[in-house]
């Protein structure tokens, strides 16, 4: 997946959800829910560049029952982020073959399916304040239920550049990532700074 093809699919799902539809309607945080690692990017980015959706990464369970630890946490998330007009302020996205699933075990939560045939990329994009919430970060509920954490754009910038500093990367360098990215050394610390340092990855 080269840089260019990032962006292009990340402005194509930030036009879809940019344009509403009704499984859509009302939600301010999506819950990211991939096996593959190059549709959990591209909706990633897609949410972030939307300014209308803050991303949270979430592992995608192992076994899709309704005891399984990560969909005990993907209830509590949408329970935690509250209601408005009736309607849950989170939403899980995910594919098209665990979307059923979750569903059936999920009943509380919404979940929706990015669809296959996107739209064009719009001609502009919305901006933000560097002080707004660039994506939330869960922590690791060792202590009892995991807890949001917001990272703001200006953190994640400050965060790039000062991860680039301490270990003297470039452009010329490469990146290895072996970490799940609902963790925050492979989101941030790896593939962020890597994209904000133009790094192949």
């Amino acid at each position: 997946l080269t840089y260019g093809e990032l962006l292009d699919n990340a402005r194509r799902i930030a036009a879809w959800v940019l344009q509403g539809g009704e499984e859509l309607r009302g939600a301010g945080f999506a819950c990211l829910v991939y096996e593959d690692r190059r549709e959990l990017l591209c909706t990633f980015w897609g949410c972030l560049l939307s300014r209308a959706l803050t991303p949270i990464v979430v592992s995608p369970p192992q076994h899709i029952a309704a005891d399984d630890a990560v969909v005990l946490k993907l209830s509590n998330v949408c329970s935690s982020l509250g209601e408005s007009n009736g309607l849950s302020n989170a939403i899980v996205l995910t594919d098209s073959e665990r979307g059923p699933k979750l569903l059936a075990v999920l009943p509380s939560c919404r979940v929706c399916v990015v669809p296959a045939t996107l739209p064009e990329p719009l001609a502009a994009l919305p901006t933000s304040p560097e002080a707004g919430t660039a994506f939330c970060q869960l922590s690791s509920g060792s202590t009892g239920t995991p807890k949001l954490i917001r990272i703001s754009h200006k953190g994640v910038l400050h965060h790039a550049h000062a991860v680039g500093q301490l270990v003297s990367m470039s452009e010329e360098d490469r990146a290895l990532n072996w970490l799940p990215f609902d963790h925050v050394g492979a989101l941030l610390r790896v593939h962020i700074a890597s994209v904000v340092m133009r790094r192949e990855q």
